[in-house]
């Protein structure tokens, strides 16, 4: 009996030195970049958030609204007699209506976030592989990287909502001031 203790109590020494190394290579072999990797997954999340948010966005409807606002104005300049009574509704209306001429750039603008977004994707990739593969060896640089991929996505994020809140805005318009003003236009044409 005495035997069979000392063995089970070698036994049991042996198991928790093994179990112990076991550990110990477990967390050798484990990945120093979990906590970079977590936030690389994170930020392809939100590149995909921006992109999906973007192809929402109908650039040639944006188009379209600035043909018709073309159109529209130069019936006004055309029209419109200067020494004419102008209410001020007409006056507030055409100012929020002047907000469509603004966004002329916005299609571009769509198309370089777009381009941007296809290059930060690969970015994030490559820098998840280099982080997963530990291809990079310095913890400073797996940090820099990480940051300017942070930076990258930030800025892609705020033009993003940009373009989206821009989006909102001309809609907003097109269904409430585009039609106030394509009566004044009719009602110009049936004067003149």
């Amino acid at each position: 009996m005495i035997a069979m203790v000392k063995n089970s109590k070698k036994w049991m020494g042996h198991t928790v030195l093994v179990t112990m190394l076991l550990a110990l290579l477990i967390v050798s072999c484990s990945n120093p970049y979990q906590k970079e990797i977590s936030t690389v997954t994170k930020l392809q999340q939100d590149v995909e958030e921006c992109e999906q948010l973007l192809e929402g966005l109908d650039a040639v409807q944006v188009r379209e609204m600035i043909d018709e606002y073309g159109k529209v104005m130069a019936v006004i300049k055309e029209k419109y007699i200067a020494d004419s009574t102008v209410d001020q509704r007409f006056g507030r209306m055409a100012n929020l209506y002047k907000g469509v001429k603004r966004s002329r750039g916005f299609e571009a603008g769509k198309e370089n976030l777009l381009k941007e977004i296809a290059f930060t994707k690969t970015q994030l990739e490559n820098l998840r592989d280099d982080l997963e593969n530990e291809d990079i060896t310095n913890s400073d640089t797996a940090a820099l990287y990480l940051e300017m991929e942070t930076t990258s996505v930030n800025e892609i994020k705020i033009v993003a909502e940009k373009l989206h809140s821009n989006f909102e805005t001309l809609m907003s318009v097109q269904d409430t001031v585009y039609p106030y003003m394509q009566s004044i236009v009719d009602s110009l044409n049936k004067i003149r």
